[in-house]
């Protein structure tokens, strides 16, 4: 902590503000590796080797995941655990935003779940996709709640978000980037 808070006034001494990201709900292998309950599989067997193939990417873009490295959008569980490490962050970090990640989040695990179905099935979503819309949301009042806005890639933007306080990293296209501005969202574009 103590590395961080000189990290954080030696940025700020030369008018730079560091932005903590803490990746969700995908890119969470570590979390999953440690936490195996906060995934959808449970799967104990998942271990932090950056030299294994644990996915594949097709020529279209999309990708197919072999290991769930994705945090369960069903699981209270989740809720709770980020809420412990927002918290930790906000402590640390002065930025008035945490980035949230929110990119190439694989859903392939979920729509095997049962319990994500059943809270498809509650919510009226048709596909996987909304759930992480839903997840989303979750994690904006988590962060606001903390005194903080979020900010994440532009996949966040694909399911409805409170405009007012979120802002988007559009790093696909500048397409993307537009169409978030022109519904309300702070918009920084990195392609």
């Amino acid at each position: 902590h103590d590395d961080i808070r000189d990290l954080v006034k030696f940025a700020a001494a030369r008018h730079v503000t560091i932005v903590p990201e803490i990746d969700v709900p995908g890119h969470c292998m570590a979390a999953v590796a440690a936490y195996p309950n906060l995934c959808s599989t449970n799967d104990t067997s998942i271990k932090v080797d950056p030299g294994t193939h644990f996915a594949e990417w097709h020529d279209d873009g999309s990708f197919t995941m072999f290991v769930d490295n994705t945090l369960n959008p069903a699981n209270e569980e989740v809720y709770d655990f980020l809420e412990k490490v927002f918290s930790e962050v906000t402590t640390l970090f002065s930025s008035e935003y945490i980035h949230v990640g929110g990119d190439e989040c694989y859903k392939g695990f979920w729509a095997q779940n049962p319990a994500c179905q059943e809270l498809m099935r509650r919510n009226n979503y048709s596909t996987v996709d909304q759930l992480q819309g839903y997840f989303m949301r979750r994690v904006q009042r988590i962060i606001e709640k903390l005194g903080k806005k979020m900010i994440g890639w532009d996949e966040i933007a694909e399911d409805s978000l409170p405009t007012q306080q979120v802002a988007i990293m559009c790093w696909r296209n500048q397409k993307i980037g537009y169409e978030a501005a022109r519904k309300g969202y702070r918009v920084i574009m990195t392609p």
